[in-house]
């Protein structure tokens, strides 16, 4: 249901604004990115580059235009399909499928900081790998879903 801006409160304005902004392939595809840029930053011991990352990825929907209108892109749909979810109060960490794919993340995530600031560079690279890889397979169930239901209208 489409509301005026005027018609929303501070809250809701701005979380239609994230959203919208969030939804910018730009925002998404740099978003993806920060993992492996954190991964390096602390594997190098390099602090600035650790918290400009940090900060980069809370500020990243707010330096991007928003996306009004959906588009084909993956990462719109991604962003899409992740705002439907949390709309619908599915919970971002449970048992349920796909839900379970960021609980078995997170083992995973602590393991690739654990293994950069050991500088431990193999396992580094491939416990970043993992995380990514499960973060993308979570956000493709996603999309197939939100695209399904989608279809289904």
């Amino acid at each position: 249901m489409a509301h005026s801006k005027t018609d929303l409160s501070f809250r809701e304005r701005y979380g239609e604004t994230y959203w919208n902004r969030q939804a910018n392939p730009n925002s998404g595809l740099t978003r993806l990115a920060t993992g492996p840029l954190l991964m390096y930053a602390l594997y190098r011991r390099s602090w600035r580059l650790a918290a400009a990352t940090v900060v980069f990825s809370l500020l990243n929907p707010l330096l991007f235009s928003e996306r009004t209108e959906d588009s084909d892109s993956w990462f719109t749909r991604a962003s899409r399909a992740s705002e439907a979810e949390i709309g619908d109060g599915v919970p971002v960490f449970s048992g349920e499928w796909p839900a379970v794919l960021n609980v078995l993340n997170l083992p995973v995530f602590l393991y690739a900081l654990y293994s950069a600031l050991a500088q431990r560079p193999a396992r580094t690279a491939t416990a970043t790998a993992l995380f990514v890889g499960l973060k993308l397979w979570y956000l493709n169930e996603l999309v197939t879903d939100y695209d399904e239901r989608k279809a289904a209208e």
